[in-house]
């Protein structure tokens, strides 16, 4: 059995992030044919090239042509996830070698659960976990941060941005800066020169926010207990689809790598990075064991993590013991969150602002 969550593919700017772009208009103007926030053409020829990953690592898993009984697909409530997933299971039962946009869709079933009550989306429906981040932009502003006062001092310079001295925004101007690639738009002399301390800033950021332990279990714990249900079924040898998929975001790919101790840790997931729990049986014991797989690019190949203090094959029960402090039912994130019944993906706006 495999257990994924990939990230959506390439996509154009949010109309939030256009402030951190030194030529908002241009980035705006470029967008615009996509609709913002949405794949762009390189998003759905990665989006594709996702699905033949698929394709070519579980084969075994999958018939030639779709059965809705082998393969189960969430996604988010967001365009691009939905559209991320139809076009990998295009990808994955297709024996065309590029995506194309006269390409049919396979007409998948995709379960999508409302914004307001998606256990995956809680960093925008959890008033805590939201909390959570308003309060550390709030408690870290003002550190002395050198590597990002730096980048912040030019910032102000060149283009005007008086903004806190927080890692949490070195997050937000990398997701602006590779929307910006996406659409084809030219990285500025100046943006050239920020890169990599805005790279190395956004690594430092997503681990803050999304790998902190005590709000891991509001962030993906229900997806962890859901693995765990679905490996139960699978050892007791019940009839359960064999490839489950999430189609979401960078923040359900990192904070599920978190949730299940994986290392090394990976930074931010890049455009369709996937990353996958293997349930495997020994053949000679007969003994079940959880294998970490990751590929931060469907295109550059996948590679083996280990599971702190277990390694690259962990024993089912054990990782399941390594990893409880982290499991939560729907009901419990419920009861902990008091969840916002109306939310959008643009909720989180005043974190960058």
């Amino acid at each position: 059995m495999v257990f994924l969550v990939h990230r959506h593919g390439d996509r154009s700017s949010e109309k939030v992030q256009l402030f951190l772009s030194d030529n908002p208009e241009e980035l705006a103007r470029m967008s615009e044919p996509y609709g913002f926030g949405q794949l762009t053409d390189s998003g759905k020829a990665r989006s594709y090239a996702l699905g033949q990953y698929l394709r070519h690592r579980y084969n075994d898993l999958l018939s030639p042509s779709y059965i809705p009984s082998e393969i189960f697909v969430r996604s988010t409530e967001s365009d691009r996830t939905q559209m991320t997933a139809r076009i990998a299971l295009t990808g994955a039962y297709s024996s065309e070698v590029l995506w194309s946009e006269d390409m049919e869709l396979v007409p998948v079933e995709l379960d999508v659960i409302p914004a307001k009550v998606d256990p995956n989306l809680s960093f925008m429906n959890c008033p805590k976990l939201t909390s959570y981040f308003l309060g550390f932009q709030a408690k870290n502003k003002n550190e002395e941060k050198q590597d990002y006062e730096d980048v912040l001092a030019v910032l102000f310079e060149e283009i005007g941005l008086n903004l806190p001295k927080c890692p949490l925004l070195m997050y937000a101007m990398a997701d602006c800066f590779a929307s910006q690639e996406s659409v084809g738009m030219p990285f500025t002399a100046l943006q050239q020169k920020l890169g990599p301390s805005v790279r190395q800033g956004a690594r430092q950021a997503v681990n803050y926010m999304f790998g902190n332990p005590e709000y891991i279990p509001l962030q993906t714990g229900v997806l962890l207990n859901e693995f765990f249900d679905t490996a139960d079924q699978i050892v007791s040898g019940a009839n359960t689809p064999r490839v489950r998929v999430l189609s979401g975001h960078d923040f359900n790919v990192y904070s599920f790598l978190a949730a299940t101790r994986a290392v090394p840790k990976q930074g931010v997931p890049e455009y369709c990075a996937v990353y996958s729990l293997e349930l495997r049986r020994c053949r000679d014991s007969g003994e079940y064991v959880v294998v970490p797989v990751y590929a931060n690019s469907p295109t550059e190949g996948e590679a083996y993590l280990e599971i702190e203090d277990c390694g690259t094959i962990c024993e089912y029960e054990r990782f399941r013991r390594l990893t409880s402090q982290y499991v939560i039912t729907e009901d419990q994130l419920r009861e902990k969150c008091k969840t916002e019944e109306t939310v959008s993906i643009d909720t989180l706006q005043s974190l960058f602002t």
